[in-house]
């Protein structure tokens, strides 16, 4: 049987360091045959390395700079040893730089050029406790655990937490326990890595068929995709998609307009802005309602398509039906940012003409999660099937003839080696009805 290395470790550093009283017991007297192999080698390389610097195991072993200890007090070093050296060490090592060097501070300047070192005093104190602050106000460093009684100290001193009445697509949820604890609490479902392989992944795939349906429903739109990033990216994609669908020449045509209304949500507008710049299409904010969709028809033929929000960021809600055919008219796309809630009791966009419509999934009883980002649901009409971002999970049949979820409309090569992606599905008697 052959002893754990821990103990054969221990019991070389034994045989080396203290002498044994039992001479029966001495290396020496140890026959080769019932020796362990382990045991020999690491007396015979503690006696070869004796002349280097020792790696304390523990602070008994560590003379070299010894700290008055306690019964409480750790044995391992191994805080110290990788922290940085103290002050009495850092005395030494400057005593022995050639031009000595009175503190930490000079050192530096001789080393880097005085040009590139900052003039700021960065006010760093010493380690403190968390209730003291220094006479100028600025707290020291602090360890994890006094971190967090200070901070658990400014929370006391708040009589009570308020509500947000911000909104801007966020608004706070009651999520039942059960949903709390088998879906938010389940690494399985918030996971970001995409299920490749549909033939283990039926019962996802599954749910994520819902989403789609649900999304599909209630915006109107005959196609929808397994989420997106967040509501800000779901605008930029429906901007890029819009560019896309263009004729080609007049995607390469300069100025190219992308009119979006000022009552899209700020975070909205300023991802699109990133966006756009990109790809070299200006945007144009305003009132898309005044005079008569004035600001849309300006654009003329450089129009590539109109963002609206429905319901507004300031809850207003108006048809836009006679807006999307004055889009349409002009060879643009209209995109509505969207609330699926509201949806339920407000006309759907694909029933006055929107050719994408899109908004944040937190509206379905996600919490508010410090302000997200939070998945948004996406769909479109045919015309941008093929240009839809993310994934979409389809309805397949495998080769015994029963129903199976896969990916549709996917790049073969972001996940397959082959030309084309394999036709198999495999059977799943558990997630789809025979």
């Amino acid at each position: 049987m052959v002893a754990p290395f821990s103990v054969v470790r221990l019991g070389a550093r034994q045989l080396v360091s203290s002498p044994l009283r039992n001479a029966s017991l001495r290396p020496s007297r140890v026959s080769p045959l019932t020796a362990c192999r382990q045991c020999l080698q690491l007396v015979r390389y503690q006696q070869t390395q004796s002349h280097r610097r020792a790696v304390h195991l523990s602070s008994s072993g560590d003379t070299e700079n010894l700290l008055p200890r306690d019964l409480h007090s750790p044995l391992d070093t191994f805080p110290r040893r990788h922290i940085g050296p103290g002050a009495d060490a850092t005395e030494q090592m400057l005593a022995v730089l050639d031009p000595p060097a009175k503190n930490l501070d000079e050192f530096v300047k001789q080393v880097l050029p005085a040009d590139i070192l900052t003039a700021k005093n960065l006010s760093v104190s010493e380690p403190q406790a968390a209730a003291e602050l220094r006479k100028d106000g600025v707290l020291g460093g602090l360890g994890e655990k006094d971190m967090v009684k200070l901070l658990e100290s400014y929370k006391n001193k708040i009589d009570a937490t308020g509500k947000s009445f911000i909104g801007c697509g966020y608004y706070s949820t009651v999520v039942p326990p059960v949903i709390q604890r088998n879906v938010l609490e389940n690494p399985a479902w918030y996971t970001s890595y995409t299920p490749y392989q549909a033939e283990i992944s039926q019962g996802r795939l599954e749910s994520l068929l819902n989403f789609q349906t649900l999304t599909a429903d209630l915006t109107g739109l005959p196609v929808g995709n397994a989420s997106v990033l967040d509501e800000g990216t779901a605008a930029a994609e429906a901007m890029t998609m819009s560019w896309a669908t263009l004729p080609m020449n007049k995607q390469k045509q300069d100025g190219k307009v992308f009119v979006v209304s000022h009552l899209c949500h700020p975070q909205t507008i300023a991802v699109m802005r990133s966006r756009a710049e990109g790809f070299g299409i200006r945007l144009e904010i305003g009132d898309i309602m005044a005079d008569n969709f004035k600001l849309v028809k300006d654009q003329g033929d450089r129009l590539i398509g109109v963002l609206a929000q429905y319901p507004d960021t300031e809850g207003g809600v108006f048809d836009f039906q006679s807006l999307s055919d004055s889009i349409h008219a002009q060879g643009g796309s209209f995109c509505v940012a969207t609330d699926l809630l509201a949806l339920t009791v407000l006309k759907a966009p694909g029933e006055f003409g929107a050719d994408i419509a899109f908004g944040n999934a937190q509206r379905l009883g996600v919490p508010m999660g410090f302000g997200g980002p939070h998945a948004a649901f996406f769909a479109c009409t045919d015309k941008y099937k093929r240009k839809i971002p993310g994934r979409i999970v389809g309805v397949s049949k495998d080769r015994l003839g029963t129903r199976a979820c896969g990916w549709l409309f996917r790049l073969v090569s972001s996940t397959f080696a082959e030309k084309k992606p394999p036709a198999i599905f495999a059977r799943h008697r558990r997630s789809w009805p025979t």
